[in-house]
């Protein structure tokens, strides 16, 4: 394989990756499926890697190998995450830039993809994250911790080098099942890309393979799963699998000449050229344009933006590649010790900056605004959290809280996210009625994500004598889904047990059409719109209508279930948004924040102790 074809055709990969790893940035729907050009680099920089550092013999080789990577990478990086940081503090909310600060961190300590993977699911839109392309170059810089040691497996041990690459690839599929979010930012589970590219590399050195019209049907079959697949997020290992391989097979076959020498081509070359930059400046650019105050980054560019967009990341990105990674680069090879301090002194810095930055954010607000926007705060962790997810992978539940003395009474709480709001407080009136309580780990209500005999085989599994449903009103799927059959199959299921347990149906709390702190804010800030909205009174008859589907519960005649109504304890008879001290009782426009889940105590005591 000729120079043009090895230099050229990783460029155009490059240029490839990061046109369509933009456009999906970019909400475009013809690149729905553009996040995969980050799997595209991962093998690219395999092999790159391979080809050029596959000789680590001594440690000097070694050690010259990591300081190379780090000029690479290092320079830019800080630079755009500290800029990013400087401008998040100026325009963000507090609880934003608590966001901000924590992943601020973890990308400074090289870790961005663990921070992501430790956050929350359901509300990721509502965050402002323009830290979240950072994730890949965290796992390529773990790669490369691990790089000198992969090469030494090869070298002394291959079958174990080619074992570590299945093993990679087996996890990361099986654990797509368990844990998503884990098969998708971890290292581990992505070391077998690099591995793929590595082997593409030592194929092409060994046994050159040159097959151009290959390699241009496995270019035309990469573009086609990125832009016509209609949902790759459906069993993504396998795409990005084949991707993974497509993507091999243009490096080791190559591209026809005509190909690389048409206009297009050397296009995308330029692309390829500047792509680490553009990679690092253009989320946070796009991040910042579609940036609403708690909406984070939901926002959809219009065209306008989207030129302004593609303007401002071309300025900085070239300006970045000339002015900070090329002379950084290049810059004083041999005095390594003295780029390893500044290294450091920045990492510090950068810390010092995260947390200097917090009081100016917060003093843009008064005491008032802070205690509105304190609502976000008011919550517990999402779900059953990561940990306990993947220590019990084999469980549809998970333990939430168990009392101090031992005890075989188990309750198990199935539900959405409005019930996931509630947890704690069930939990601790639970554990005061000597109950253990468990919460199904899927974020859907009974009927969706689990169906009746689910429920009760999960129930049977951990001794469970007590089933608490709690779904959303009926107005929040817009009427389209069926809440109540589900609890009559489960019911109907139920009696015919030997031992039928006891069903608790706790109902859904009043939900309203507007974000609750986001209007109390705006009116705080004089918005007389927003004023009208929290004047506009909701009432007692006005949640009982929104909850109207429920009421044929009451017609249910069993003696191991009771309806439990929520809607006197915040419909007074208008409906309270606010407790005494002025604290919110929702998050958003539905969610109870742990204030407002207080108002359900008397409730929860009422239910745990007719269930005795």
């Amino acid at each position: 394989m000729s120079t043009l074809q090895k230099n050229h055709q990783i460029e155009i990969l490059r240029g490839i990756s990061i046109l369509v790893v933009f456009f999906f940035h970019l909400k475009m729907d013809l690149f729905r499926n553009g996040f995969l050009g980050v799997d595209i680099f991962f093998v690219i920089s395999g092999f790159l890697m391979a080809l050029i550092y596959f000789d680590m013999s001594t440690k000097e080789k070694v050690l010259r190998f990591y300081k190379r990577r780090l000029d690479r990478l290092l320079p830019a990086y800080f630079a755009v995450l500290a800029l990013t940081i400087l401008v998040s503090a100026v325009i963000t909310l507090p609880y934003e830039y608590r966001d901000i600060m924590r992943h601020g961190i973890w990308s400074d300590v090289l870790a961005p993809n663990i921070g992501f993977w430790t956050d929350n699911s359901y509300f990721n839109e509502q965050q402002f994250k323009p830290f979240l392309n950072f994730w890949s170059l965290g796992v390529e810089i773990q790669f490369y911790l691990l790089f000198p040691l992969l090469i030494w497996i090869y070298n002394k041990v291959k079958p174990l080098f080619y074992l570590i690459a299945l093993g990679s690839f087996v996890g990361y599929v099986g654990m797509d099942i368990i844990s998503p979010k884990t098969s998708f930012f971890m290292t581990p589970l992505r070391l077998w890309q690099f591995v793929l590219g590595f082997y593409a590399a030592r194929l092409m050195l060994t046994r050159p393979l040159r097959h151009p019209v290959i390699g241009l049907i496995a270019l035309v079959a990469m573009l086609a799963l990125m832009g016509t697949v209609p949902n790759v997020n459906v069993g993504l290992p396998l795409w990005a699998g084949l991707l993974s391989v497509l993507t091999a097979i243009v490096i080791v076959a190559g591209l026809p000449d005509t190909l690389i020498q048409s206009l297009p081509a050397r296009g995308l070359e330029v692309l390829g050229k500047y792509s680490y930059s553009i990679y690092l400046v253009h989320f946070p650019v796009i991040a910042f344009f579609i940036y609403t105050p708690f909406n984070g980054i939901k926002g959809v560019p219009d065209v306008i933006d989207i030129a302004l967009i593609t303007l401002v990341t071309a300025v900085l990105s070239v300006a970045s590649y000339h002015l900070i990674e090329q002379p950084l680069r290049h810059r004083d090879r041999e005095n390594g010790m003295r780029r390893n301090k500044i290294y450091a002194v920045t990492v510090i810095f950068i810390i010092a900056l995260i947390f200097g930055l917090k009081p100016l954010n917060v003093a843009k607000f008064s005491e008032g605004e802070r205690q509105i926007l304190s609502a976000w705060f008011d919550r517990d962790a999402y779900r059953c959290g990561k940990i306990k997810r993947l220590m019990t992978p084999l469980s549809d539940s998970c333990l939430i809280a168990e009392p101090d003395t031992q005890t075989d009474k188990v309750a198990l709480l199935v539900g959405s996210s409005h019930a996931d709001a509630i947890k704690q407080k069930l939990s601790e009136v639970a554990a005061s009625h000597n109950y253990a309580l468990r919460l199904m780990k899927l974020n859907t209500s009974l009927g969706q994500g689990y169906n009746a005999q689910d429920v009760l085989n999960e129930a049977k599994k951990y001794g469970v004598s007590l089933i608490i449903i709690q779904n959303p009103p009926p107005a929040i799927y817009h009427d389209s889904v069926d809440l109540v059959n589900p609890v009559r199959d489960l019911l109907t299921l139920n009696a015919k047990q030997d031992n039928p347990l006891t069903v608790a149906w706790v109902d859904p709390v009043p939900v309203y059409s507007y974000h609750i702190p986001e209007t109390y804010f705006k009116a705080a800030k004089g918005d007389t719109q927003a004023q009208s909205q929290i004047e506009e009174p909701k009432t007692f008859e006005g949640y009982d209508r929104d909850i109207a589907a429920y009421t044929s519960l009451d017609s249910i005649n069993s003696p191991h279930f009771q309806r439990y109504e929520v809607g006197s304890q915040f419909c007074r008879p208008e409906c309270i948004r606010v407790d005494g001290n002025g604290n919110l009782l929702y998050f958003d426009t539905n969610h109870l924040t742990l204030t407002g889940a207080q108002l359900l105590e008397p409730v929860f005591d009422q239910l745990f102790t007719q269930s005795k």
